[in-house]
């Protein structure tokens, strides 16, 4: 299937779709700020300074930056669905195995999985978006997957501080797994792009 805006199916797959695809740039927007919160609770309970806890902040979001491009590139050489795929697998793993961390390199490991994940995730966000919206809605999909994806961000570190009120520090890396899944599940309805055969840049 082209990347044109689908205008065949059901209503509700195509709604499906979108909130497949606004689970998953929300989610992984989401999780970039969480753990700012955290920072020195986990450098205490890890017996480490604060200044290097900060590097699993920096470290995602240094990853992230520079693997948006490549991602990009890749998605359209297999496909944007199977990146998006690709991207919520890889971002789902590295959450659940946040929680067994206990030292700060294996930390900073995972979250450099997150950060993959998340990076495959937002590189193709604009392509999926304008594949599942008609011309003449292309800019209310936009504003509307930009306006979540910002709210959730500004969310984060008071929904943050709640959960470390109750919870270990190491649940709040996997706060945006259950979404994730649900997007995941929902990856199947989100059209696949038409692969193109250039070379890798």
């Amino acid at each position: 299937m082209s990347d044109t805006p689908v205008r065949t199916g059901l209503p509700r797959q195509r709604i499906l779709a979108v909130v497949a695809v606004t689970l998953a740039t929300a989610t992984v927007s989401f999780d970039s700020s969480i753990p700012n919160v955290a920072l020195p609770t986990i450098a205490r309970e890890l017996g480490v300074a604060g200044s290097s806890a900060v590097s699993i902040i920096s470290t995602y979001q240094i990853i992230l930056v520079i693997t948006l491009l490549p991602f990009a590139a890749l998605a359209e050489r297999i496909g944007h669905r199977r990146t998006l795929r690709i991207g919520l697998v890889l971002f789902i793993a590295g959450g659940l195995l946040c929680t067994l961390a206990r030292t700060l390199p294996v930390l900073i490991a995972l979250r450099v999985c997150q950060s993959l994940g998340a990076a495959a995730v937002l590189s193709i966000g604009a392509a999926l978006i304008r594949s599942l919206y008609p011309p003449r809605w292309l800019g209310r999909g936009l504003a509307l997957n930009a306006l979540i994806s910002t709210a959730t961000m500004s969310l984060a570190p008071t929904i943050g501080g709640l959960m470390l009120s109750v919870l270990p520090w190491y649940w709040l890396f996997a706060v945006g797994v259950p979404t994730t899944v649900a997007a995941l599940l929902l990856s199947g309805l989100v059209p696949e792009s038409q692969r193109r055969d250039a070379p890798f840049d």
